[in-house]
């Protein structure tokens, strides 16, 4: 079942999900608020760097696809940006008091990383089967 054409496969659906997410919420950013419910945030900055990374993460996991024998250090620090993404969201929730609207909002897409970095995890676990199958 496991296979490289399958993992290339999530990544590559992984990279679409983050620019699916992205590039369209910076023409939104204006109106993204309004749109969720919550109040305008006092830097909107924050949310364009935020919007970057995510762009980053969907180019990195594009990268990783088109060749996957090459890129086992730049999937540990998906699953490790993936993984740190959900924490992070998990604290903000459990101690930042975050708006309902807000966790509501980010909450699928944060469910979506967690999924995306535990099949980026089991890559890890394949590709190192399959180097120790080679030699």
């Amino acid at each position: 079942m496991e296979s490289e054409r399958l993992y290339r496969g999530i990544f590559y659906a992984g990279s679409a999900w983050n620019f699916l997410a992205s590039v369209p919420t910076i023409f939104l950013v204006g109106s993204l608020p309004t749109i969720i419910g919550i109040d305008a945030p006092n830097y909107p900055i924050f949310v364009y760097f935020n919007l970057m990374t995510v762009s980053m993460y969907g180019l990195v996991q594009f990268a990783v696809a088109r060749n996957l024998a090459t890129a086992r250090p730049y999937v540990k620090i998906l699953v490790a940006a993936k993984l740190l993404t959900v924490l992070f969201f998990v604290l903000g929730v459990a101690f930042l008091k975050m708006p309902g609207e807000l966790t509501g909002f980010l909450g699928p897409g944060i469910f979506l990383d967690l999924v995306f970095g535990i099949l980026f995890w089991r890559y890890l676990a394949f590709s190192a089967r399959q180097a120790v199958a080679g030699q």
